[in-house]
C-alpha cells in the first residue's frame, strides 16, 4: 500500500471488462483461502480488509459491496481450516478425526462460496 502496488493493480483491474465481479470473486477467494491457512476470520478480514476501501472507488464499488461477500467467505473457510479452533473443538466433541470432518465439509463449504459470490453479485450489483 505505502508504495503505490496496490493503488495500480487496482487502476489495472478497474479497466477490464466486468471489473466488479472479478474484484468480489478475488477477495471473496483471498479471505476463504486466508482463514483455511490462518484458522482465524479476524486474521485474514484484519490482513486484507483495509484494502477494500482503497479499491472500492476505483472500480465504482461501495467498499460494503466487497466486503460484505468477503466476511461471508471467512465464514465459511473456517469449517475446512485444520487448525480453526471450532473444527478442532467439534471434531473432539464428536469423535471423529480432524480430516474426516474437513473432507465432509470441502464439498459443501466450496458451493456455499459459489453461492455467496453469486448471490452478492446479484443483490449488490445487479439490484
Amino acid at each position: 500500500i505505502q508504495l503505490g502496488g496496490f493503488n495500480l493493480l487496482g487502476d489495472a483491474i478497474a479497466t477490464l471488462e466486468g471489473a466488479q465481479l472479478l474484484t468480489i470473486i478475488m477477495f471473496s477467494i483471498l479471505a476463504y483461502l486466508a482463514v483455511v491457512i490462518l484458522g482465524s476470520g479476524n486474521a485474514g478480514w484484519f490482513a486484507f480488509g483495509p484494502l477494500v476501501k482503497d479499491l472500492a472507488p476505483n472500480i465504482g464499488l461501495e467498499a460494503y459491496q466487497i466486503s460484505v461477500p468477503m466476511q461471508m467467505a471467512a465464514s465459511m473457510g473456517r469449517g475446512i481450516s485444520p487448525v480453526a479452533a471450532a473444527t478442532i473443538s467439534i471434531a473432539g466433541l464428536a469423535d471423529v478425526e480432524v480430516d474426516d470432518m474437513i473432507k465432509r465439509n470441502f464439498v459443501p463449504s466450496i458451493a456455499g462460496l459459489i453461492a455467496n459470490i453469486v448471490a452478492s453479485f446479484i443483490i449488490h450489483i445487479v439490484l
